[in-house]
């Protein structure tokens, strides 16, 4: 029983009307969309299996089955240069000649027609963007043996990555290498504003007429706070008034994980901003990968009871 359910999520964990959307195979410029789901290139990494460079020899639309030729592994031991993947549900319409970063699933354990199966954050390269690239995490792999880094390309400022696939909100390795950038051009390039960094020891401030970001030297901060140019807190800072619902270590500490934050994020109502106070509603699509049912249930369950008693 554990393995069918197990199957279940696996055909039906990507298929949902939230659809991802990527990285235009015509331009190669970041298709953005604000029914997007966003993650960080990390959570990817660790939830998949196989992780490669393939471009599609075969494609068999009788059982959705895409025959694979194996550029570069990137992730997972593989004993052949060609690979077969279920691919029913994939949003991307991959076609034969098509060379893609493919993330995949080992569902061995619960299909018996299929040993992989593509996963809807696969995306197709471009000539300016090559799979490593579009994995967004530099400068090396987690599994990279070698984890001395030495030497680098210093990165202008206002350089804009192509190869960010659509369902990273922003930029994830943005400030690799980077030049100082100042605090409004950092929100030009979409970085959250909790995310804006400050160089040369400065600190960040916010501006209480409009909001935006400055970063300013440490003997200047208590001046402009003691002005009124700006408060303490920043707009995202994290106070005693602050919803622990939104705070992550909170969050993890009731046994939420991102896998399960993720889901409930596209699936339930757990994360709206308008509350019911009847629990968390979700949809029956299945279950995060690698999590149990009553793993989720307890984290639905501890949410539920951390929104009611914020009413």
């Amino acid at each position: 029983m554990r393995y069918f359910v197990i199957f279940l999520i696996l055909i039906g964990f990507f298929s949902s009307a939230n659809a991802i959307q990527y990285q235009s195979p015509e331009t190669d410029e970041p298709v953005n969309s604000e029914n997007s789901i966003h993650v960080v290139p990390e959570i990817l990494w660790n939830i998949h299996e196989i992780i490669l460079d393939g471009t599609i020899v075969e494609y068999d639309n009788n059982t959705w089955t895409y025959h694979i030729k194996i550029n570069q592994v990137f992730k997972g031991s593989l004993n052949s240069d060609l690979i077969s993947a279920e691919g029913f549900d994939v949003w991307n319409n991959f076609k034969k000649g098509d060379r893609a970063l493919f993330y995949l699933y080992d569902i061995s354990p619960v299909s018996a027609n299929y040993k992989y199966k593509i996963t809807d954050y696969s995306v197709k390269t471009s000539p300016v963007c090559d799979a490593r690239s579009l994995i967004q995490i530099s400068p090396i792999l987690p599994n990279d043996p070698n984890r001395i880094v030495r030497g680098h390309p210093n990165i202008p400022a206002d350089w804009e990555d192509p190869c960010v696939p659509d369902y990273f909100s922003y930029d994830p390795d943005f400030f690799n290498f980077r030049e100082a950038i100042a605090p409004l051009k950092q929100i030009k390039h979409k970085i959250p504003i909790d995310k804006i960094r400050c160089y040369d020891d400065k600190v960040l401030l916010f501006r209480n007429s409009d909001g935006s970001p400055a970063c300013v030297k440490p003997e200047t901060k208590q001046k402009l706070i003691e002005r009124g140019w700006s408060n303490a807190e920043g707009p995202f800072t994290i106070t005693a008034s602050t919803s622990k619902w939104k705070i992550p270590e909170e969050l993890e500490k009731i046994g939420c994980t991102d896998a399960m934050v993720i889901h409930l994020k596209i699936y339930s109502n757990a994360f709206d901003e308008k509350w019911n106070g009847e629990g968390v509603a979700i949809e029956d699509i299945g279950l995060p990968w690698g999590v149990h049912q009553y793993a989720l249930d307890e984290c639905m369950k501890n949410i539920s009871e951390l929104r009611n008693n914020e009413n």
